[in-house]
């Protein structure tokens, strides 16, 4: 089954005395209503948001928890609901719910989670069993989920939870401590730092919540993403999510790029990283020694500021020979005006950057080489050969 859709998820709680419901942001998307929603609820607005059909069940299958008349193990319910938008749009939606008791052991309210599942009723809808269907879409859903209540009690997960944290049915079942089951996690060894959920932050515009983010690593190698979101009764919702690949992709990258920037720092010749119009945009440290100037001094310069006049001219059409790709590669030799005013010779190896999706160039890696010294050596023996050519002439 594909990836489940978080965004079709949210948490609700309902206060009997009052007769209110409160809602998610999560929620308020599954019933089309606007975000401005009051905070809480009239119980009976809420049910009138429902097909015509589900109001009394719903009423009635409220009213036995609250009165504690449902079998369920220590009163946990789910159900499944038809909203009715305000376009009239009807959508399939499981709850699952379950009691929450004051310190005399009395139901002081009723709180759960919502799962819009009308895209998968659609398609199922003859073979499935509503009763099933909220279990059948969290244990098929990618990442591990964790709903814990405000005392830190296990309320909500799924057995992908269970694979990734590496838990048994018994240490995480409905009713456990969390922080008890992760020290007992702790206690085996099994993972390298605790997965606390850490501070949380809001979002400054809206209520709703931003979702915290951090990784952790385990001892097999594996790493998992672990987002958290804080329910508004103190509780969290918790999600994992396998990235080892990922995260290896990216380290393998960051380890390529590194060798990349050690092995352009440390040769002696020149490395420039420039764009389609000539820019400069890296430009290596062995500058200094070449140029006589700061590697930062050439950033954002055009490759032909210090070409020398006579060479410029050549030096912009093999600019434009790459830029139209007639060659991707090319050597060639220029004098470049070195920070003191004296010119040096360099031999320049250009080659093209193509843009991934257009395949247009989209800017040289350029490779510079002081040859001044070669080319003084080449000039003198052009000029002895001369000479010895001239002295057998004389003598004959």
């Amino acid at each position: 089954m594909a990836e489940f859709d978080l965004s079709s998820l949210g948490h609700w709680r309902i206060c009997p005395s009052e007769w209110t419901i409160t809602w998610s942001v999560g929620m308020s998307r599954i019933f089309g209503r606007p975000v401005s929603q009051p905070a809480a609820i009239d119980f009976d607005v809420f049910l009138g948001f429902h097909h015509p059909e589900d109001r009394d069940d719903f009423r009635q299958l409220v009213a036995r928890v609250i009165a504690e008349r449902v079998s369920g193990a220590g009163g946990c319910f789910q159900d499944r609901l038809r909203v009715v938008r305000p376009n009239g749009e009807i959508r399939d939606v499981i709850v699952h719910g379950a009691p929450e008791r004051d310190p005399t052991g009395a139901v002081a309210a009723l709180y759960g989670i919502g799962l819009d599942v009308t895209g998968l009723m659609e398609a199922e809808r003859r073979d499935r069993k509503s009763g099933e269907f909220l279990r059948t879409a969290l244990e098929n859903m990618d990442q591990g989920i964790l709903m814990l209540g405000p005392d830190q009690r296990v309320r909500l997960r799924n057995h992908r939870a269970l694979e990734l944290l590496g838990l048994s049915e018994k240490h995480l079942r409905d009713g456990t401590p969390f922080d008890a089951a992760r020290w007992f996690e702790l206690g085996r060894d099994r993972y390298r730092s605790p997965a606390t959920p850490g501070p949380y932050r809001s979002d400054p515009v809206g209520s709703e919540r931003v979702p915290l983010r951090h990784d952790q690593a385990r001892p097999s190698g594996t790493f998992l993403e672990i987002r958290s979101v804080p329910l508004a009764d103190g509780g969290v919702v918790q999600t994992f999510t396998d990235v080892t690949q990922q995260r290896t992709a990216e380290w393998t990258i960051q380890e390529s790029e590194r060798r990349y920037r050690l092995l352009a720092e440390n040769t002696t010749d020149v490395i420039i990283l420039s764009d389609v119009d000539g820019t400069r945009r890296y430009v290596s440290p062995a500058a200094r020694a070449v140029f006589g100037c700061a590697p930062e001094e050439l950033i954002g310069a055009h490759l032909l500021d210090r070409i020398h006049p006579e060479d410029a001219a050549s030096y912009q059409r093999v600019l434009e020979d790459l830029e139209s790709l007639r060659v991707e590669r090319c050597v060639t030799c220029y004098r470049y005006r070195r920070t003191d005013d004296t010119w040096v010779w360099i031999e320049v190896s250009f080659s093209v950057l193509r843009d991934p999706h257009s395949e247009e160039a989209s800017g040289w890696v350029a490779v510079l080489r002081d040859i001044t010294d070669r080319r003084a050596a080449e000039e003198a023996l052009r000029l002895s050969e001369q000479r010895l050519a001239l002295a057998g002439r004389v003598r004959q």
